[in-house]
């Protein structure tokens, strides 16, 4: 299932701490059922990217209130995109949006931000929103942002 939801080739599925968000995103995306008000691991950070948000902690959680949130924002966005978190961290651009946030940009046939959030004494993050991005957006944060990696 970890498979399924991060593939195969991530650090999420070989790291084995985290378990899959795809119950919640079922639930959300219409499969019968309550959804359950609980959170989900769908990353693990790198050691600079914690740091750049001052944590110990490596995973990502995602909520299923947040989850609900992005998909009404953002209804282009799918179950498939939310598979691709772990790769959108590993391989993306990292920009650091304050001493709480993280913004992680992956560019390839689908440019994606992903912002990530601590909590505010830093013991949880929070996948906060993800969506596509176009040329214009890309070129704002790199232009406005400091690099992390």
């Amino acid at each position: 299932v970890q498979e399924l939801l991060l593939g195969a080739d991530s650090a999420a599925v070989r790291d084995q701490r985290v378990r899959p968000a795809q119950d919640a995103a079922k639930a959300v995306l219409g499969f019968p059922g309550s959804v359950p008000e609980l959170s989900y691991p769908v990353a693990v950070l790198r050691a600079e990217d914690m740091a750049a948000l001052q944590t110990q902690s490596r995973t990502v959680q995602l909520s299923t209130t947040s989850l609900k949130e992005h998909l009404a924002a953002h209804p282009e966005i799918g179950l498939a995109d939310y598979q691709r978190v772990q790769q959108i961290v590993d391989a993306g651009e990292v920009y650091q949006q304050d001493g709480q946030n993280i913004i992680v940009l992956s560019i390839g046939q689908q440019t994606y931000k992903a912002a990530i959030k601590a909590d505010g004494g830093r013991q949880q993050l929070f996948l906060q929103t993800l969506f596509r991005v176009n040329a214009a957006q890309l070129s704002k944060i790199r232009r406005e942002l400091p690099r992390v990696r």
